[in-house]
């Protein structure tokens, strides 16, 4: 029994790893025996092992209602030596094939099949669905495949994909897979760029900027190792964090590198001094914007939703990184690249008054 439940674990027989999906048949005459056996290839084609992590098909209006009409008299002269149902050729095979339907529809078992055939007024099927499984789903690359595969297979087929298609609510969330790691990588570039426009006037040093921008992708890609060491993904909710992180540790960053820019004016040959008053003069209210933000979302640790959970461990590595990068590794960067002067002198204090409401902003 043990060796029976593991592997029907790895071959993601489970509920957790296995996803039901659906062919929808539309805008073809469900009554040309033509169609029937395109269906078939389609299907079959899907479930032969020809398509990867597909089986099925599971449950299949088409197949119950060919078996059940050779014992209806009223379908029985319109089965196709294939098997098949011919209600295409003529007046009187539609109108048998659509009354067989809906008598085929009434008859248990197989009124479950209901939700499965769409019917027109006059009773022929505007559209049907049969349906699959998907199985052995675990990992982002196995789920894209999966459905990859599944459209490539309908858009090859006889029908085509116009009149077979795929689909799962489970599409929805693998579509983002796709496209998710262009999508994270250009919100990602046009914020850097948003960072170096914007810290530019402020700090009015491009070595600033610079040592700005290289410590946000450092910690971006921290941020990248932790998902992996925490199991995530990268999807919407993490993609969200990792844009966000680019916000919140600028500001960490910024208010430290703005101070020492300003203090190391009148002080150019000794960066260590100038970063060590600016520290003092500013360092405790970055510690309060980081501690201030912890607190904040740390009801977010006990919340039931993993959304929640995730949302607090990305930010837990946010803020850890952001201060961990404003208050060592910013510090060794310009005391070992420091940056260049003109002969304007600007007085440290110009900026000194505004270090409570630096502080309070943070």
């Amino acid at each position: 029994m043990r060796k029976y439940f593991k592997n029907a674990k790895t071959l993601g027989l489970f509920w957790d790893s296995s996803v039901q999906y659906n062919v929808v048949f539309k805008g073809v005459d469900a009554g040309d025996p033509a169609v029937q056996a395109g269906a078939v290839a389609v299907l079959g084609a899907l479930a032969d092992g020809g398509t990867a992590h597909s089986m099925g098909p599971s449950d299949w209006w088409l197949a119950d209602f060919v078996a059940w009409a050779p014992t209806q008299p009223g379908l029985a002269p319109y089965v196709t030596p294939e098997g098949f149902v011919d209600g295409a050729s003529s007046a009187t095979a539609k109108r048998a094939f659509a009354d067989g339907v809906g008598d085929f529809l009434a008859t248990s078992p197989f009124g479950r099949y209901e939700t499965a055939v769409a019917l027109r007024e006059d009773g022929s099927v505007r559209a049907s669905k049969a349906s699959l499984y998907h199985f052995n789903m675990a990992g982002t690359l196995r789920k894209i495949a999966a459905m990859t595969a599944a459209y490539d297979t309908c858009a090859d087929s006889d029908l085509g994909i116009k009149h077979a298609v795929p689909y799962s609510e489970t599409y929805i969330f693998v579509t983002q897979f796709m496209v998710i790691v262009r999508e994270t990588v250009g919100n990602m570039i046009c914020s850097f760029a948003a960072v170096a426009l914007i810290s530019w006037p402020v700090l009015q040093s491009a070595r600033c900027v610079a040592v700005i921008l290289v410590c946000v992708a450092a910690i971006d890609v921290d941020l990248l190792g932790l998902l992996w060491v925490w199991g995530l993904d990268l999807n919407s909710i993490t993609m969200i964090s990792l844009v966000m992180a680019i916000g919140l540790v600028v500001d960490y960053l910024a208010h430290i590198l703005h101070y020492f820019h300003e203090h190391s004016k009148n002080n150019p040959d000794d960066p260590r001094s100038s970063m060590a008053a600016a520290l003092d003069e500013v360092g405790g209210a970055v510690l309060l914007g980081v501690s201030t933000t912890f607190v904040g979302v740390l009801p977010l640790a006990f919340a039931s939703s993993f959304i929640y959970r995730v949302f607090f461990k990305l930010f837990l590595g946010i803020i850890s990184l952001g201060m961990v990068h404003g208050f060592v590794v910013v510090p060794c960067m310009v005391i070992l690249f420091p940056p260049r002067h003109g002969t304007r002198a600007s007085s440290p204090r110009a900026c000194g008054s505004t270090v409570g409401d630096s502080g309070s902003a943070l």
